[in-house]
């Protein structure tokens, strides 16, 4: 995956200087890891099996069983018992994915313009951009085994660098070509 690396070296890292005029190269953002999950809501094995051979279909890495650390009774979630699932994604595998989630999965997406983004000034972030997919079978590996796959819960992808602000995060992934759209709130 040269292709990802050379676009950051030589377009976006570059890009990063001359707008946010950092004095040191060590400063400038990048994607550090991806992390894909399903949450089980009740303790359903046929639908976590089915979560994990999703996970394992979409980014090629055996995924992790989450466990809950201690019982919630509203939930009606005992101590020790499955919860979900997740995989973390990163450098090629990493740069695969964004790479297939930009260039496959969103265009064929349907009625689907992009994430809608409250644009702020250079205000503190948690360094992450979380969205929720919530029909999964859009994916064509996914499409041929309908009939196994149709309970699965919405996927959660995370997307996390090291920004330290909103105006950074926004401009990484939009070097990227996610499909990001600013949303601006006039006052009136």
């Amino acid at each position: 995956m040269e292709v990802f690396k050379y676009y950051y070296q030589n377009v976006i890292k570059y890009d990063f200087i001359n707008k946010f005029y950092y004095k040191n190269y060590k400063q400038i953002p990048k994607i550090i890891k991806i992390i894909l999950s399903f949450n089980c809501k009740n303790l359903n094995i046929k639908q976590l099996i089915s979560s994990l051979i999703v996970l394992e279909l979409i980014s090629t890495k055996k995924g992790l069983i989450l466990v809950s650390k201690k019982s919630d009774v509203l939930l009606k979630i005992k101590k020790g018992n499955p919860v979900g699932c997740k995989v973390t994604l990163r450098k090629i595998n990493m740069n695969l994915f964004f790479l297939r989630l930009v260039s496959e999965i969103f265009p064929n997406i349907k009625q689907f313009n992009g994430f809608y983004v409250k644009s702020l000034n250079n205000s503190s972030c948690s360094s992450s951009f979380l969205f929720v997919v919530k029909k999964t079978l859009f994916l064509p590996e996914l499409q041929k085994y309908y009939s196994f796959f149709k309970d699965i819960t919405s996927l959660k992808i995370n997307i996390i660098t090291n920004s330290q602000f909103l105006d950074e995060l926004i401009f990484i992934l939009t070097s990227y070509k996610f499909p990001l759209i600013l949303y601006k709130h006039n006052k009136l």
